[in-house]
Formats: C-alpha cells, structure tokens, sequence
C-alpha cells in the first residue's frame, strides 16, 4: 500500500513498467483532501469469481485485503439511491462481518452550492430501506 501524491503537473505518457506504476499513485491537487493511498496488484495475483463478469463482459477477479486496511467505503453519487440493490448488498455484508464493524459507510451527494460532493454518512437502516 502506497500513499498517492498530488503533483502540480501531469506526468508524461509512462514509457517502462515501472513509470506506469507510479502513475497510478498520483491524482490532481484537488483531490489531495482525500488522503488516498492506493494497492496495485497484477491480476494473475487475484482470484476469478467464477461466472461473474462486470457490465463490458469482462471477468471480475478479487483480491484479499485485511479487514484493518479498510477504513470507510463512500457510494458515488450516482450509486447513493435507497433502492440500489448492489449498494445494499455490499451494506449488509459490512454490517454483519465483526472484522469490518470499523469500517465508516458514506454516500455521496452532488453539492447544490459548489462543483462538488458532499459526503454524508449512510442512515443506520440504509440497507433495509431499499
């Protein structure tokens, strides 16, 4: 786990494998409030979820991470509805694990002041409500 850096200028095109590994530690300075740190890994590290693929029909792989490395999970804007079934799903599986009762759950929310969000913490019932 790597922290990610917030440069002033976007790098150039990453030429060796190394380069493009570091790019991926590296966003805009807005976003430096987030304190982000980042984990790369290849994908022949990960484990195929058997007949399970994303919305372009591409094979969804996952990795194990520790439970202590997971401090909140935030929902898109777009993903922050009551009735967003995957949402809920990932809410009750967080709640119910002991490991994970740590873990902050927020949601996104399009700012109606400024050209941003504003996170808020997802309501105690949040999966029963959708």
């Amino acid at each position: 786990m790597s922290d990610v850096a917030y440069p002033p200028e976007r790098a150039n095109p990453p030429e060796r494998q190394e380069e493009l590994i570091a790019s991926f530690f590296q966003k805009s300075p807005q976003w430096k409030s987030e304190h982000e740190y980042r984990i790369v890994r290849l994908l022949k590290e990960g484990k195929p979820l058997q007949g399970k693929q994303d919305h372009g029909g591409h094979e969804i792989v996952v990795f194990r991470l520790p439970p202590s490395s997971i401090r909140s999970v935030t929902f898109g804007a777009r993903n922050a509805e009551p009735e967003a079934t995957d949402r809920n799903a990932i809410v009750r599986t967080i709640r119910s694990r002991p490991e994970l009762r740590h873990v902050a759950l927020q949601e996104a929310h399009l700012s109606l002041n400024t050209y941003g969000l504003e996170i808020r913490p997802l309501a105690p019932d949040a999966a029963q409500r959708g």
